[in-house]
């Protein structure tokens, strides 16, 4: 339940990301555009504002979007965002139940056939990464198929 709620919050993330990232950039040429065109009335002498803008409702939502935008961009939120989120994703994903067995420490030494210190070893370098969602730590089958190979290529199973 908590996995299924925690994927939904993370398929929003995205979604929220790739609009606001899409946002952004559709919003930087208007922006661009709105200062020529501002220029452009300066140096006419014509008034800059246009009195259907001055109307506090307008103003209100102009000036909190402005200070949005303005926040997720100078702050790269957005670029973080989606930097990070196939990786967020891929956790959550790895963390999610799945139908195969479960298999402990000694269940992976068994099937890789290597020692516990090998295991830790594995494990610190990043070849093994064991899921640890609740209780101790469980691999899944496929989560040992590359390590098996080697295992199965060294002669040791």
């Amino acid at each position: 339940m908590i996995a299924n709620l925690l994927l939904e919050i993370i398929n929003l993330l995205g979604h929220l990301v790739r609009t606001a990232s899409g946002l952004v950039k559709e919003v930087r040429p208007l922006i661009r555009e709105f200062k020529e065109y501002l220029r452009a009335r300066r140096e006419s002498g014509m008034p800059l504002t246009d009195p259907s803008a001055e109307h506090p409702l307008v103003q209100e939502h102009l000036a909190s979007i402005a200070a949005v935008a303005r926040t997720l961009t100078e702050t790269g939120v957005l670029e973080q965002l989606a930097k990070h989120l196939p990786d967020m994703t891929l956790r959550l994903h790895r963390g999610l139940h799945r139908e195969e067995p479960k298999l402990f420490m000694a269940d992976v030494l068994r099937h890789l056939g290597i020692s516990e210190r090998t295991y830790y070893r594995k494990v610190a370098q990043g070849k093994l990464r064991p899921r640890k969602w609740e209780g101790p730590d469980f691999f899944y089958l496929s989560d040992l198929e590359e390590e098996r190979r080697e295992s199965v290529r060294r002669g040791r199973v």
